[in-house]
């Protein structure tokens, strides 16, 4: 008799189990819909968080570490920047300061645009943006770098006009169509001038991201 008891309370929970999990369990359909989102946002980068790659190249002030100081796992609650790469500027004597990320060599063909997050200190900071450079070497192609005058023995093939930055986190698109983007090795940098002032500039830049999406608000490059 208690066995049988023991069988049956062991049938009811093992019932009640199987109709919780039921219950409980996403459909085949909604977990293959997650998998493909995904899957297809994950495909559509092709680069990542470049503004925490360490090795870089400097000119102008920026030669002087002092001058130019690179923070990319700054934490401050008070700029909503978790992790994100603090810039810190205090123009010498060159007055202009140029940063570029650098990478081994990489195809970024698949690539529509460049996708980032910035912001000034105080709003107002400006910076311009270079993007997809090599090193000159025997490139036919030098006398027509737009950054040569920051860059002198790099060739970028974008470089912004300057931006004037917000005190607030905003998203920014650059557009990659009709470049070439084999053999990338600077993938991503900057430019900033002391223009005016003399006084010390900070900006933090967040999230660089290579990807298949095609830019809706795309920078305008100089001419």
């Amino acid at each position: 008799m208690n066995l049988i008891f023991i069988v049956a309370v062991a049938a009811i929970i093992c019932s009640v189990m199987i109709i919780g999990f039921a219950i409980l369990k996403p459909t085949d359909n909604s977990i293959h819909s997650i998998h493909l989102i995904e899957k297809r946002d994950f495909d559509s980068i092709q680069l990542a968080n470049v503004d925490h790659v360490n090795r870089v190249i400097r000119e102008g002030d920026a030669r002087e570490l002092s001058d130019l100081k690179i923070n990319n796992q700054t934490l401050d609650p008070d700029n909503n920047c978790e992790f994100c790469t603090e810039i810190i500027y205090n123009p010498g004597k060159q007055k202009v300061a140029g940063i570029a990320y650098q990478i081994n060599k990489t195809d970024l063909s698949l690539s529509k645009r460049i996708v980032f997050f910035a912001k000034g200190q105080n709003g107002g900071e400006q910076v311009s943006f270079v993007a997809v450079g090599r090193n000159i070497g025997n490139d036919s192609q030098a006398t027509d770098n737009l950054a040569r005058a920051y860059f002198p023995n790099q060739r970028f093939g974008i470089m912004t006009e300057k931006i004037t930055l917000s005190d607030y986190w905003k998203k920014y698109e650059i557009s990659l169509i009709s470049k070439d983007l084999t053999e990338i090795t600077y993938p991503f940098g900057f430019v900033m001038t002391s223009g005016n002032t003399t006084g010390v500039q900070k900006f933090f830049l967040k999230g660089i991201t290579f990807d298949d999406k095609y830019a809706l608000d795309d920078i305008s490059a100089v001419s």
